[in-house]
């Protein structure tokens, strides 16, 4: 079903759009991901060289696909003027152009010695951070993605009412970007 979807939205698209283009970037970028997601490496590497064992990914760069990072997937609402009644319009409110890109990953991931072996990679912006991700397989990151937008809802709840604001309470959220049913990628936080 997800697949007729996309192929209904693909449709919407000229060749020569951009648009066309960035379904092209997010079906590579995903098949790459998973394939790392479920590489083996060496059995006691602890280390995957990416430049070498996924040329593929690291020529595709750079793309115009933004940062899967909780701050790029939280929508934020423009603010109301109680006084005015009106809202505070911008014509950039929903706009991209201040939420980072994928503009490069760094040459080597981390194997983290656990049963699964997931692998810690850094997805290099166009604004010049290292946004480090945990490529989990054989896990379902579906519930793991609801958890986090429930928490979120949690957060906007919180910041509504003043003696929450002052004692600064908040749940801490991260990104949940689930590839399949059994792999994904988890916004690596401090």
């Amino acid at each position: 079903a997800a697949a007729e979807i996309i192929q209904g939205a693909r449709k919407g698209f000229n060749q020569s759009d951009r648009g066309h283009n960035l379904f092209i970037q997010f079906a590579s970028l995903t098949d790459h991901l998973i394939k790392l997601c479920f590489h083996g490496g060496q059995p006691r590497s602890k280390i995957i060289n990416i430049a070498t064992e996924f040329s593929a990914l690291k020529r595709m760069m750079p793309l115009d696909i933004i940062m899967p990072i909780q701050q790029s997937l939280t929508i934020s609402l423009p603010a109301f003027d109680m006084n005015n009644n009106e809202r505070q319009h911008s014509a950039s409110v929903f706009s991209v152009s201040d939420l980072p890109t994928i503009s490069g990953i760094a040459d080597e991931a981390e194997i983290l010695s656990s049963l699964q072996r997931p692998k810690k990679i850094i997805l290099l912006g166009n604004d010049g951070v290292e946004y480090p991700f945990l490529c989990k397989p054989k896990d379902d990151l579906r519930k793991d993605a609801r958890m986090m937008e429930f928490t979120a809802m949690i957060n906007r709840l919180l910041c509504k009412y003043p003696e929450s604001r002052r004692r600064k309470l908040y749940i801490r959220t991260f990104a949940v970007v689930p590839l399949t049913e059994d792999c994904g990628m988890v916004e690596w936080v401090p």
